[in-house]
């Protein structure tokens, strides 16, 4: 939920199907709110409409972080892939 600043109401609500959002942040141009969906998805959302703009699918493993560069043109996630042990 992205809220207006000094009231803190709710301005817009940002979907992320049945799983949980663990990290959001607004680019460095403000055109865009990217986050981190589950453990499977990273996501751009145009905050003006509130509906994706891009997503990335993590093909393996499960993603906990994520940063924006200093120009909101690269991401970097990290995470990790359970190993089963044998």
């Amino acid at each position: 939920m992205a809220s207006a600043q000094p009231t803190g109401q709710p301005i817009r609500s940002l979907q992320a199907g049945d799983k949980s959002l663990t990290y959001a942040t607004i680019t460095p141009d403000g055109r865009h709110v990217f986050g981190l969906v589950g453990t499977d998805r990273a996501v751009l959302w145009d905050p003006a409409t509130g509906q994706e703009a891009r997503e990335f699918r993590i093909p393996e493993g499960s993603v906990y972080a994520a940063a924006l560069s200093p120009d909101g043109q690269r991401v970097l996630t990290g995470g990790g892939k359970s190993e089963e042990p044998g």
